[in-house]
């Protein structure tokens, strides 16, 4: 099954932690591992503007479209460039940046582990 993703659409990305996200609930729900839970969403963020601090229960792995990010993680902070994947663990206050003058977007995949 094929599925497209047009990040010319500005209409598809909502407001979310401080920044414009779409999520792929749904498709992620129909193709998933079984009794695991999966998200994943598209973050786009503007120069100057960061995501709200936050933190989760699941693991979350970034993987950077373009330009460049500051990403901190408790009290550690990286520097990431298009191309650049970072893993969150569960439970670890993060917080995403753009460090560059121009628009970013970054691919999020989250997961917990399989219920037993």
């Amino acid at each position: 099954m094929r599925y497209t993703y047009e990040p010319q659409t500005e209409d598809s990305y909502k407001p979310e932690y401080g920044v414009r996200i779409r999520r792929f609930t749904e498709l992620l729900a129909k193709t998933g591992p079984a009794n695991t839970k999966l998200g994943s969403a598209v973050s786009y963020i503007q120069p100057g503007e960061s995501v709200q601090e936050h933190q989760h229960p699941v693991t979350e792995l970034l993987f950077l479209i373009n330009g460049k990010a500051r990403v901190r993680v408790e009290d550690t902070v990286q520097e990431m460039s298009e191309g650049d994947v970072i893993v969150i663990e569960g439970d670890q206050v993060h917080q995403v940046s753009n460090a560059g003058d121009e628009p970013i977007r970054f691919f999020s995949f989250w997961w917990s582990e399989p219920e037993k």
